[in-house]
């Protein structure tokens, strides 16, 4: 058992050496610069419980509040823009193409305007829709 030990002691020891080498070469790495990353001021106006978040192609963020029952949107600055109020308690919700945000409530899904909030469509009868993913 202590052999078994040594050895992989020794084989952590050679591959950590391995990559502290491997990283003072620089080509090994190709030539990267470190992202740039901004935050904004904390988003709480009209936010009583934020569960889940999207962001459309615009930057406008859509925060789903069950407390405050409805859907939030923010700009890209933060500013709340409009409260849209949904039937029943949201829980996820997704940003698409045509001014439409998917929310899942419950048991269904429903396509709003981001705009008016008006209901475009309804979808599906779920045991519990929760998150909503959807590949744009």
């Amino acid at each position: 058992m202590a052999y078994c030990s040594r050895i992989n002691r020794v084989l952590g020891f050679s591959l950590f050496m391995l990559l502290g080498l491997i990283s003072l070469i620089p080509e090994a790495y190709g030539t990267m610069s470190a992202p740039m990353v901004s935050s904004l001021s904390a988003i709480s106006d009209g936010a009583r419980t934020p569960v889940r978040l999207s962001i459309d192609q615009w930057g406008d963020i859509y925060v789903t509040d069950p407390r405050g029952g409805g859907v939030n949107r923010y700009n890209n600055a933060g500013k709340l823009l409009k409260s849209i109020p949904v039937a029943t308690s949201p829980l996820g919700v997704a940003a698409v193409a045509d001014n439409t945000i998917l929310v899942s409530q419950g048991t269904t899904v429903q396509a709003l305007d981001k705009f008016s909030g008006e209901v475009k469509a309804t979808f599906g009868t779920f045991k519990k829709a929760n998150g909503i993913v959807t590949d744009k």
